[in-house]
């Protein structure tokens, strides 16, 4: 594979060779067995990039993003082929994806980055360890504005229109901010722990999940609780919606729950990882990919429990996730990387 892969092909010549010769490459990559290093066996890049369109591998390590120096934390997708990390190192990295380099870094907050949602498409904000929020221009690198109120770590932002957005916070608050003022407009406080989690219900509600579990709905509009929806009865550290009557959680004993939003019903519960789930996300109608501090990201059918794949690669605790599109996902490490994954429905 290395002597092929060293030929100085064209790139004309490479294309007509390996697409007439597509039996040939199915055969090799069963062969192969679709494990994650069989690109990085190939060096010419054409022949890589042809395989990866040809959908023959369907799980592919295509991209590793190394320029944090600590632990990455959270996503946020911006315009294009562009997204912003936040890390432990206390900054926000804007990277393009296309070239697998970093744009510019936003430096501005004190402790470690939680939390990032993208305003518009000139801004995001950023929820940190040290108690605040930050609005930047990342297409500029400027801070915009700096929002003071919580006395504990902003674990979650959310946006909730155009100009409102909701933070969660280890102070066992919700805040709502209006960004054109750069004010705080309410605070609610029904919530007795940590809220590690919040949702976006519709333009006027929010769902907001804390520490002793309980699932409570929100009006922002009238800064009011509602009501409490259901308490899941394990520790959770992720929640996130599938659709208007499902939810997914994961927990802190490496288990995956599938949750009738109506009536807090467990419908089904995933087994696979051996410790503590970081984060889920949604690919598509059937499928979601989890990560773990056995660092290990699992793409699943949710709709049978079936494990499809596990992906390895991070050395380190696999923290978050973030959907590039129908195809690809991000994932952020404790050993300070971001990997981009292929993912090709059969």
């Amino acid at each position: 594979m290395d002597d092929f892969g060293n030929e100085k092909l064209k790139d004309k010549s490479v294309t007509k060779s390996f697409y007439i010769k597509k039996k040939s490459m199915n055969l090799l990559c069963y062969m192969l067995g679709d494990y994650l290093d069989c690109l990085q066996k190939i060096k010419n890049k054409k022949l890589s990039k042809i395989i990866v369109n040809m959908n023959i591998i369907h799980f592919i390590n295509e991209i590793t993003l190394k320029a944090h120096t600590d632990s990455v934390r959270c996503f946020v997708k911006l315009k294009c082929k562009q997204i912003a990390s936040g890390s432990y190192d206390c900054t926000i990295i804007i990277w393009d994806l296309h070239l697998g380099k970093t744009i510019r870094t936003l430096i501005g907050h004190k402790s470690y980055i939680y939390s990032l949602i993208k305003l518009s498409d000139t801004t995001i904000a950023s929820g940190s360890d040290d108690r605040t929020i930050k609005l930047w221009d990342y297409i500029n690198g400027l801070l915009i504005r700096t929002l003071i109120g919580h006395e504990g770590t902003v674990k979650c932002l959310i946006k909730m229109n155009h100009y409102l957005i909701a933070s969660a916070s280890s102070d066992h608050t919700i805040k709502i901010w209006n960004l054109s003022k750069g004010v705080c407009t309410k605070t609610l406080y029904e919530h007795t722990g940590y809220i590690w989690c919040l949702l976006r219900y519709d333009s006027k509600h929010l769902i907001s999940r804390s520490a002793n579990n309980y699932i409570k709905l929100w009006d922002v509009n009238k800064g009011k609780f509602i009501k409490t929806l259901f308490k899941l009865y394990d520790e959770v550290c992720c929640v996130t919606k599938l659709d208007n009557n499902k939810i997914v959680s994961c927990t802190y004993d490496s288990l995956i729950m599938i949750w009738d939003f109506s009536n807090g019903e467990k419908i089904n519960t995933f087994y696979g990882h051996t410790a503590c789930i970081k984060c889920v996300i949604k690919m598509n109608n059937t499928k979601i990919v989890s990560c773990s501090i056995d660092t290990m990201i699992k793409v699943w059918n949710y709709t049978n429990g079936t494990c499809l794949k596990t992906l390895l690669g991070h050395t380190g605790y696999v923290i978050c996730l973030l959907k590039l599109n129908e195809r690809q996902f991000c994932s952020g490490s404790d050993d300070a990387t971001i990997k981009i994954w292929n993912l090709v429905t059969e």
